[in-house]
This record gives structure tokens, C-alpha cells and sequence, in this order.
């Protein structure tokens, strides 16, 4: 059921294949045989690759919010404050 959700959107749907599958390669084997959701050994390296690509283009998207607001641009204010400089036409 929750393996056959359809994506929000196309561009998501390679996605969302991917890390399906890669939860069902984290199962026990013992669960996998339970479900019938056997993969191909094979498959397991090109799997998890894939999810760790997909993991890393996550955090390289998020680095930019953790890091302290002094290592930010003095320029740009931190995501949801204000800006103390007036704006200037």
C-alpha cells in the first residue's frame, strides 16, 4: 500500500521510486519474505548509491541553514528576519 503511492509530481516520481526501493532494502530478510518484496541481489550497490546521492544533494541543500548567522553574507539577512537597514530607492 504505501510502496504504491502514486508521486506528487513527475519530477518526483524517480525519487520517490528510488527511496521505496531503498526501504525495502534496509528490511530483514525474514520481513522481505513476509511481503514477497524481494530484489535482485544485484540491484542492493545501485540502491543505496542512489539513495546516498539523493542524501547528499539533501544536506548540500540545507547546509546554507545550519550554519551560524556570523558565517552568513552580512549582506543578506538569516530565512524569516527582517532586515535592520532600511531599503533604499
Amino acid at each position: 500500500m504505501i510502496l504504491s503511492q502514486p508521486a506528487p509530481s513527475m519530477a518526483f516520481a524517480p525519487v520517490q521510486a528510488m527511496l521505496m526501493q531503498s526501504a525495502v532494502d534496509i528490511m530483514p530478510d525474514w520481513a522481505k519474505d513476509m511481503h514477497g518484496l524481494n530484489l535482485p541481489r544485484i540491484t542492493a550497490p545501485l540502491i543505496r548509491k542512489g539513495t546516498m546521492t539523493i542524501a547528499q544533494t539533501l544536506r548540500w541543500a540545507f547546509a546554507q541553514q545550519r550554519q551560524p548567522p556570523s558565517a552568513r553574507t552580512p549582506s543578506m539577512p538569516a530565512i524569516g528576519q527582517r532586515s535592520s537597514s532600511p531599503v533604499r530607492l
